[in-house]
């Protein structure tokens, strides 16, 4: 069976075709009834009615091969022949396309976008690399569409030096790279900084799993200058202190990720948690959570400072700390509660504490705010849509918090 998309791209070629014979001369008509093109394009249409696309493709090419110059007929069907697997048709009519030499700039590269599509769809990453940076030095054509597709072959292949190097020379360039493009510059460079920051981070992995932690410490630094925003270099940066046994220094880190962004702040709770433990400062850490609960409200920290307070005046005291607690309220503070209130034996809050128990282990911890992706662990990359920094917890109270009450209880 033809997919939607195959019969949909289908349709438009023939009507791409079809605008092209009408836009032709009437003699050009004439010339192709005589070559026998118009029962082959009828054959394809009844192809295209019975789904079989390959044989449809077949036809629609035969058509080409008769003499129609429409670029936009060529464009699609090569389109559909990549998609099926032979790119090295769909390499040829577009080599083809290109020593037309009346073409526009803005023609050429939309054909060369198509044609480095060909090669990266077979492994030449090299040969679509040479073509896309030709396309950004030139004074014409979609800069926007060639920078973009560049930096999915660098992140496909993990070129992360090399996405970094053509990156931050657009970011520099204040030439025709920024002219007349939607979004506005100024968020696309805020967008392009973030990513540069996760290429640095990625990078420091890399490092750190060759056991070149200074390298590693030098990345993530230089995400930071890059982009001071980034949560993902901070709690990196402050698992490598960790590791050093560095724990004051990573805890100025992770409280940088409180301002930074509120929504990810939770992922740096099991590590501060770690930290003053390691410290052996348990007052240090109540006082800190007291404090971040006074400047910025939230479910995850009232939970643990709830779970610390049972732990050390009891069951009654947890109770009445949810109860009384005025700044935040929210669903998560609810299972918690309900777990210390179905201690002591009431068959109907306990039946409420499964149900709740049960919403919360059916439902999504982290979300991608840009296609919508759902999924139980944080990415710094949407497997989805492959935007950087998209994915946020679903709800305050997010998985990280699981780690953290079990290493309070540990």
């Amino acid at each position: 069976m033809i997919s939607l998309q195959d019969l949909f791209i289908l349709i438009l070629f023939v009507a791409a075709l079809a605008i092209g014979w009408l836009l032709g001369s009437r003699e050009r008509k004439k010339t192709e009834r005589a070559n026998g093109s118009e029962p082959v394009y009828f054959a394809g249409l009844n192809y295209l009615l019975k789904e079989e696309t390959h044989e449809a493709i077949d036809s629609l090419v035969s058509v080409l091969e008769h003499g129609t110059d429409s670029m936009d007929a060529h464009l699609v069907l090569a389109h559909m022949l990549r998609r099926r697997g032979d790119v090295e048709r769909a390499i040829q009519i577009h080599q083809k396309l290109l020593a037309n030499p009346a073409l526009t700039p803005v023609e050429i590269n939309r054909i060369n976008l198509e044609l480095a599509r060909d090669y990266t769809s077979v492994g030449l990453y090299d040969r679509a690399e040479s073509l896309l940076l030709k396309e950004l030095e030139s004074e014409a054509g979609d800069k926007k569409a060639s920078f973009e597709y560049l930096l999915e072959i660098y992140q496909e292949t993990k070129e992360w030096a090399r996405a970094i190097e053509v990156s931050e020379r657009i970011i520099g360039r204040s030439g025709t790279f920024w002219r007349n493009l939607w979004p506005r510059p100024k968020y696309l460079e805020r967008r392009l900084k973030q990513s540069v920051a996760h290429f640095h981070c990625e990078l420091a992995v890399e490092k750190l799993a060759s056991a070149e932690v200074r390298a590693a410490k030098k990345h993530l630094k230089r995400a930071l200058s890059v982009d001071s925003q980034s949560v993902r270099a901070n709690l990196q940066l402050a698992q490598l202190f960790m590791d050093g046994r560095e724990y004051q220094a990573a805890l100025k880190c992770l409280d940088v990720v409180r301002a930074q962004d509120a929504a990810l702040f939770p992922e740096a709770l099991p590590l501060i948690v770690t930290c003053y433990k390691q410290l052996s400062d348990e007052k240090g850490l109540f006082d800190y959570l007291t404090k971040a609960m006074l400047e910025l409200p939230s479910s995850a920290v009232a939970i643990l400072l709830a779970q610390i307070i049972t732990d050390q005046d009891g069951v009654d005291a947890g109770i009445r700390f949810f109860v009384n607690e005025r700044d935040v309220r929210s669903l998560r503070e609810l299972e918690p509660l309900l777990t210390l209130m179905a201690q002591d034996g009431d068959a109907a809050i306990s039946c409420v504490h499964e149900a709740v128990s049960a919403l919360f282990q059916r439902s999504h911890s982290y979300r991608c705010d840009n296609c919508g992706f759902a999924g139980e662990s944080l990415h710094w990359q949407c497997p989805s849509c492959k935007e950087w920094g998209a994915i946020k917890p679903s709800f305050e109270l997010d998985a990280a918090l699981k780690t953290t009450t079990s290493e309070l209880q540990a």
